[in-house]
Order: C-alpha cells, then structure tokens, then sequence
C-alpha cells in the first residue's frame, strides 16, 4: 500500500472515531436531560399530591371544627306546665326589660369563673327554681372539669 492510502486509512478512522464519540455524547446528555425532567415531574406530582393532601387535611379539620361547634351548642329540652310555665313566662318576661334570660346569665356567671372558653363548653345540667347547675366540660370529650350552682337572681356561685 502506498503511503497515501495509509494516510487517507487513518483520516477516515479518526473521521470515523470522532462520530461515534459525537453520537454516544449526544445520547448521554439526552438522557441525562430527560432524567432530569423526569425528576423535577416527580418532584412536582410529590408536591402536587402533598397540596392535595393538605387540601383533604384542611377539609377534615373544617368539618372537625364544624362538629366540635355543634357540640358545644348546649342542649336545653324542657317541658313546662301549669304554674312552671306561668313562672317561666314571668322569668322571660322580667329578663326581657334587661335583655338576657336567666340562661345566658349563668352561663356568663360560669364562664367568668372558669376563666377561658378555650377547649371548653358550659351547660345547664339543672335547675331548681332560680338555681342553676352548670358543667364546664371539654370540648374534645364528655369529660367535666367544674360543676357551678349559681343563682340567678343574686349571682351567687358554688363551686
């Protein structure tokens, strides 16, 4: 072989050579970059999914609050006859010349005492004559922290 062929040989290996380690580099950072993307699209469904998740805990939380509200609302059934009712008009209608029922006043009366309204309920367990019983309980639970007898014409309370 002549010196040229040699030569031209060896160009068009090199040629050859210089391809190959062109298209290897260009898939490599192909994949690289498609491996990238791939993780920030994970991140973002990770993040995507953690919203969602906070979203349905939000929601729960709201319901929860809504629930707990409606168990601090006191349940007060009462059946009044003959003269019960007649003192009981007489009680609504003395409150009214000052706006508040004797219910509302013991119950301010309780909550004066205890202090708080965090975590906590009142509720009119009794009542004899104008003496009324009260529980401060939890709000998380049936559980009572304090009884009260408060009178509501004097105010008078009895832990």
């Amino acid at each position: 072989m002549k010196k040229k062929d040699i030569i031209a040989i060896v160009i068009l290996l090199i040629i050859l050579i210089a391809i190959i380690v062109g298209v290897v580099w260009y898939c490599s950072s192909n994949s690289i970059s498609n491996m990238e993307s791939t993780s920030s699209n994970v991140e973002i469904e990770e993040e995507s999914k953690e919203e969602e998740k906070n979203e349905v805990e939000n929601e729960e939380i709201k319901e929860k609050n809504v629930v707990e509200e409606k168990k601090q609302e006191p349940v007060q059934e009462s059946t009044v006859t003959g003269q019960e009712e007649q003192e009981s008009n007489a009680e609504s209608n003395a409150n009214s010349n000052n706006g508040k029922t004797d219910e509302e006043k013991v119950i301010e009366i309780a909550k004066k005492e205890w202090g708080t309204e965090d975590g906590v309920s009142f509720n009119i367990e009794n009542k004899e004559g104008k003496i009324y019983t009260i529980a401060v309980r939890s709000t998380s639970s049936t559980q009572v922290y304090a009884w009260y007898r408060i009178n509501a014409e004097t105010g008078n309370v009895e832990e």
